[in-house]
């Protein structure tokens, strides 16, 4: 259970760091390219969903392995 919770902090903590970098990037070139918010926020929720399936892949494959 321990090895499963510290799984799960380090992926978040490199996604979340990851999507703070994506939202810097998209903000700046949503805002120099004038487009619209309807796509921004998308795109972020997007993100963020791929960023959930992915930790949950990586920490049920890494659980796997020493089970």
């Amino acid at each position: 259970m321990n090895k499963l919770f510290t799984l799960t902090c380090f992926y978040a903590g490199v996604w979340g760091i990851l999507g703070f970098l994506v939202t810097i990037i998209l903000g700046a070139l949503f805002c120099c390219a004038g487009w619209s918010q309807a796509f921004y926020i998308p795109l972020l929720v997007l993100f963020a969903l791929v960023g959930i399936a992915m930790i949950w892949r990586s920490v049920s494959k890494c659980c796997q392995q020493f089970h």
